[in-house]
């Protein structure tokens, strides 16, 4: 049996594929208010890798940091990065805030991953985002507007306690600009 065939056959019992007018199987329709969801997630978590960017330039001297690999580091890796210089240069309280910032960031990032990189199926006729568990495809699990809203408001809450940090630490501080350098010399061990 050439590949293709078996490819064929394989699809015949698989629920999450439909047949369109051509009589090509396709993947079920991703609803506006699903597209909407993973939108609404997609801006927030990069609203959050601007911020911690600039707190993780301002820890490294203002150089951008990078994996070591001649690339640049993933978000975990700069989450932890940036946890650990807070610890290592920042005043205690705010270390505290930025480590509970980075410890918050990093608990949902792989659900942010699942929202976003999910691979599209349907289980009992459903559609929803496969979820991977161990490297292979578990069950998949049906997600919806409200829930993809009430996720995409958890990152706009880690946004908001980041950009309290700035603007708190800029105040006390009293530096000219509200950016992440000024910020971060501002929360410094003298």
């Amino acid at each position: 049996m050439s590949a293709a065939a078996a490819a064929q056959t394989a699809m015949k019992g698989s629920s999450m594929l439909t047949i369109n007018k051509s009589g090509f199987r396709v993947m079920p329709a991703i609803s506006d208010n699903e597209l909407a969801g993973i939108g609404l997630i997609a801006h927030n978590w990069s609203h959050l890798e601007f911020l911690l960017g600039a707190y993780v330039t301002a820890a490294n001297n203002g150089e951008p940091f990078d994996s070591g690999r001649g690339n640049r580091a993933s978000f975990v890796e700069r989450a932890r990065f940036l946890k650990e210089q807070a610890q290592a240069q920042l005043l205690p309280p705010w270390a505290k805030q930025i480590g509970l910032i980075c410890d918050d960031a990093l608990s949902i990032k792989t659900q942010r991953d699942q929202a976003v990189h999910g691979v599209w199926g349907s289980e009992n006729g459903k559609a929803g985002v496969t979820q991977v568990s161990g490297g292979k495809g578990g069950q998949s699990r049906v997600i919806d507007f409200g829930k993809m809203r009430d996720f995409a408001l958890k990152i706009d809450a880690i946004n908001a306690r980041i950009l309290e940090v700035l603007i708190s630490s800029c105040e006390q501080g009293k530096t000219e600009y509200s950016t992440g350098q000024d910020s971060w010399k501002a929360m410094k061990i003298s």
